[in-house]
């Protein structure tokens, strides 16, 4: 059986806090799929569709769908729930009112110690934001203030692991654009942190973090871990270690320009000791292209950082 998560906002404030719920997609079989596939099953096949009014709404008998970068009015044709559920899950949730805002969604991590996940979205925009021109057709569940630097959300679950709300857990700071200008000054304060041409190129507070990517949990220690995939948002992505006691953030690793963070992964015991895993992925690929002077600085890597005592509880 598959859920979709639908978003019942309660708070704005920052990134938002929302209640979630759970829509019922229905119950398949990998033998119901695989006849549908080899059947060759086509969209005309699963749907009716209908042009939408202006308002956003749908004809009697249509039901909206906001997903796959389409506002459109569906009718699934007689039979064919199951399989539209399935080949078609993002507009078959949307038609059944699941939310379909979720911008960038990335990592996701669960802490045993406390019964919560934690789940990166990289970019707090689009549909996320309130009055978005990319809800209709949508519901409009998801409704706060853009922040381009992104988010971790801490996801409670409850005693049989059901999600049931989800907060912000850290953000990013976005730079004004009045911050970036006065800190390109090269005569900018240093404490600024932002000085020079570098600032062009930090728009998200580099005590912060920007654009979170993959997340990893350290059992025992209250610490998660955030990996960054940012372009504008930091020159140099970074691997950051939090602590959950007093929110504090602690920089474990940056990479060269142009690249991104990922696969930052905890291993507690391997042989007797503790690994935490990560990856350099493309350096001077995504910006600074000018600042390779060998091609073998190019290549990506993986790398380790331990060994640590084998950690456990």
């Amino acid at each position: 059986t598959l859920y979709a998560a639908k978003w019942v906002q309660t708070s704005a404030e920052g990134v938002g806090e929302a209640d979630l719920e759970w829509v019922d997609l229905g119950h398949a079989t990998d033998a119901d799929i695989q006849a549908g596939i080899e059947a060759d099953t086509k969209f005309s096949d699963l749907f009716e569709t209908a042009d939408m009014n202006e308002d956003g709404t749908c004809p009697e008998g249509f039901l909206s769908s906001n997903a796959e970068g389409a506002a459109e009015c569906l009718k699934v044709k007689p039979g064919m729930e199951m399989l539209a559920s399935r080949l078609e899950t993002r507009r078959f949730a949307s038609m059944m009112g699941a939310t379909t805002e979720f911008r960038k969604m990335e990592g996701i991590a669960y802490d045993p110690d406390h019964n919560k996940v934690y789940l990166s979205i990289s970019e707090v925009g689009k549909a996320m934001e309130a009055g978005s021109k990319g809800d209709k057709g949508g519901r409009d569940d998801i409704q706060l203030e853009a922040n381009s630097c992104g988010a971790v959300y801490q996801l409670d679950l409850d005693e049989d692991y059901k999600a049931t709300s989800l907060k912000g857990l850290v953000a990013g700071i976005p730079m004004s654009k009045e911050a970036v200008a006065a800190a390109a000054d090269p005569s900018c304060d240093p404490a600024h942190n932002m000085c020079g041409a570098a600032a062009e190129v930090n728009t998200c507070d580099i005590d912060g973090i920007a654009n979170p990517d993959n997340v990893t949990y350290i059992p025992g220690y209250n610490t998660v871990i955030i990996g960054e995939d940012t372009g504008s948002g930091h020159q140099n992505d970074v691997i950051w270690s939090m602590n959950l006691e007093d929110g504090s953030l602690t920089r474990i690793l940056s990479t060269p320009y142009g690249s991104e963070t990922t696969s930052p992964y905890w291993y507690p015991d391997v042989n007797g000791h503790g690994y935490l895993m990560a990856v350099i992925q493309h350096p001077y690929g995504e910006s600074d292209e000018d600042k390779l002077t060998d091609s073998a600085d190019a290549r990506a890597y993986v790398g380790y950082i331990g060994p640590f005592p084998a950690l456990s509880n």
